[in-house]
């Protein structure tokens, strides 16, 4: 019989090898089955990851690799289609046998707990139904019912196991009808039950507004460390009466913050204000009702808890006895700490590659900076270009915003992007201005959409004031938080008018921008290109993280097209480099006269007709090669030659403007057409 490991594809472990990581064949096996399996803190039954950011980036390989390297238990979300009866006490078990008898439905999943038991079925699409918990203590028979945004901890974590012979993958559990469900929800809301919550509180536009005071001593009745689903309900429920004020939020944050998984004042505010945003596109709300059902199924009378804050004094801060020094400083720092949090940063975590080759890597800030004219853009562009066309960068990720051209150079980009397919953003666009841009990451960020995003910032002056250093270390905090988020930020910028003793440029602005930056370059002309066809420009590192020190060279042709410059864009290596004599143009005239001649002479394979080309010319072999490499291209205003590959590889040198002569004598004795080219 198959294994877990197995069947989930793991290859066994050996008799002799070492042991397997604890749970993780179990993991993988259940996302093999379809569940959406989720790492949970050893003993407890918290996530050790943030929900939303694990599920965008989950995988097989992602729970192998997370089980492989921690010894995680195993949750899984259940999500829309799954719907979970969980006994805690005898009661409530034998509720369910009854309900599954009277409608001869049985679980094909059933986990055995510490206190009870986990009956898995499935729900017909478009059923809906929200999670139901009770406590067992004043509701012993009743049944909590999970679904949706909730956790269940699966076997073998805190010693859980199956009963159910097999393991039904989730189109295999067995289906639930709408009699099973209102028979459960009968069982738990009996008629002489729970009194009902006054239409006037539980209606969503409900006018009446309970105060200050009330909520507080309501909520103060609940575990601020319950289910996060129903932590996020009080929060709701709290914005809602309170109108999203400075109030509510205070409430809200004062109750979270007695509780272990308190994330601290940050995080709840992002959550606080994410209320508004569910609130405005119209998805449903939570009200007080809500909480005070909450509190009426842990067996209290919300109605004389109110009555009884009519009474009370308004606490403005919670009354604690002193504590010695040592624990203060221990409670700050566990409210802000991120211990036990390892798995979630290791989820985001992303394979780094170079977006500029050998200059900017995924993940990280890269400042460029150069004097105008240099062709900082010019070659960013070209790299981006050729990783897209490559398939190595998706387009789709790439945003290029530019703020630094006129319409010419506007549409001369344009067609670079439209060619390759990546964004470009122009202020005064469809709504688009330069002080949007932070709005712009940040809902990248909040949305969960940053991860593989590349934005060119085309340049930095445009959109944040760059001799302040407020202003600029603001705008640095925003794109490090992006980058945390795994998105690639290129920053396109200026150098000051003046330059070291050596010549090299620096940095313009303050010294915040270089300074939070991951990657800092500084880029020049090269003067060994002075007075040639093409020119050279040197990337030289100011700061790197990861990446090589460099300095890299690039060069690409003085004249041309826009779309002809960037695709003439290369790189230059060392060896090259010393190979790199000027070439002024009446000689390269004389040169280019003198490679033809020689091509029509039969001298069609590049290192004879370098050969050649030297002997008459009176240059270096170097010198020649340059020329011939330099013109060479399909495109007749701006190249003179091409090649054809032949018989082993070998460049077979052709002709663009051939004259009247449309035959070339090749190195081997036989002749091409040129007018096929």
């Amino acid at each position: 019989m198959e294994n877990a490991s197995t069947l989930s594809g793991i290859p066994p472990h050996s008799q002799t090898g070492p042991e397997p990581p604890p749970n993780l064949a179990a993991a993988v096996d259940l996302i093999d089955r379809g569940f959406q399996v989720i790492p949970v803190v050893p003993g407890t039954k918290k996530s050790a990851v943030k929900w939303d950011r694990w599920l965008n980036g989950l995988t097989r390989e992602v729970v192998h690799n997370t089980w492989s390297n921690r010894q995680y238990d195993i949750g899984v979300i259940l999500g829309p289609n799954i719907y979970v009866l969980d006994s805690d006490s005898d009661q409530a078990e034998a509720a369910i046998q009854r309900i599954c008898a009277e409608h001869g439905i049985q679980s094909n999943k059933i986990v055995k707990t510490k206190r009870g038991y986990h009956h898995y079925f499935s729900l017909m699409p478009g059923t809906a139904f929200n999670s139901r918990t009770f406590s067992t203590e004043h509701h012993p028979s009743r049944i909590d019912v999970k679904t949706g945004r909730s956790m269940m901890v699966m076997p073998p974590s805190g010693g859980r196991y199956l009963i159910t012979t097999g393991s039904p993958t989730v189109t295999e559990l067995i289906v639930v009808t709408s009699d099973f469900i209102e028979a459960v929800r009968r069982h738990n809301a009996p008629e002489t039950g729970l009194k009902p919550i006054p239409k006037a509180l539980a209606a969503p536009n409900d006018p009446r507004q309970l105060s200050g005071k009330e909520c507080r001593i309501l909520i103060d009745h609940l575990d601020p460390d319950m289910h996060h689903d129903d932590w996020i309900k009080v929060g709701m429920a709290l914005h809602h009466n309170f109108g999203s004020s400075d109030e509510g939020l205070e409430i809200f944050d004062y109750w979270s913050s007695k509780g272990r998984s308190y994330p601290g004042r940050t995080e709840l505010e992002q959550k606080w204000r994410s209320f508004k945003h569910l609130r405005d596109l119209g998805r449903p709300g939570y009200t007080m009702g809500t909480v005070c059902r909450m509190v009426e199924d842990l067996g209290h009378d919300w109605q004389m808890v109110c009555a009884d804050a009519q009474g009370a004094f308004e606490v403005c801060a919670p009354i604690t006895t002193a504590k010695p020094l040592e624990e203060q400083f221990l409670n700050v720092i566990e409210r802000y700490s991120v211990l036990g949090r390892l798995a979630e940063f290791e989820a985001r975590l992303r394979p780094r590659f170079y977006v500029l080759p050998g200059i900017a890597l995924s993940g990280q800030i890269t400042a460029l900076y150069s004097s105008t004219n240099v062709g900082k853009t010019l070659t960013v562009l070209a790299l981006i270009q050729a990783l897209i066309l490559k398939g190595q960068i998706e387009s789709k990720n790439v945003c290029y915003f530019n703020a630094d051209d006129n319409l010419d150079g506007t549409v001369e980009k344009l067609r670079i992007a439209e060619r390759c397919l990546f964004h470009t953003v122009l202020p005064g666009e469809r709504g688009f201005e330069t002080k949007k841009l932070p709005d712009f990451i940040e809902e990248l960020i909040n949305s969960g959409h940053a991860p593989g995003k590349i934005l060119i910032i085309d340049t930095l002056k445009k959109f944040t004031e760059i001799m302040s250093k407020d202003k600029s270390s603001t705008f640095m905090d925003l794109l490090r938080r992006f980058t945390m988020a795994q998105g690639t930020v290129i920053i396109l910028t200026h150098t000051n008018k003046d330059t070291r003793a050596d010549g090299s440029p620096i940095p313009g602005g303050t010294s915040d921008v270089p300074e939070d930056s991951d990657a800092v370059f500084t880029m020049r002309v090269d003067p060994k290109s002075n007075q040639t066809p093409e020119k050279i420009v040197i990337f030289e590192s100011r700061k790197t993280r990861g990446g090589e020190p460099g300095p890299f060279r690039y060069a690409f042709l003085r004249r041309g097209t826009y779309e002809e410059i960037v695709a003439s864009v290369r790189e230059i290596t060392t060896v090259e480099l010393d190979d790199f004599e000027p070439v002024e143009p009446d000689d390269d005239d004389r040169l280019i006269g003198i490679v033809k001649d020689a091509i029509r002479g039969g001298f069609t394979k590049k290192m004879s007709l370098r050969d050649e080309v030297s002997r008459v010319g009176g240059v270096s072999k170097a010198r020649a090669l340059k020329v011939i490499e330099l013109h060479t291209g399909p495109v007749p205003s701006l190249h003179h030659w091409n090649f054809e590959v032949g018989a082993r590889g070998a460049n077979n040198y052709i002709l663009l403007d051939c004259g009247s002569d449309n035959y070339t004598q090749l190195d081997d004795g036989s002749s091409v057409n040129q007018e096929a080219f």
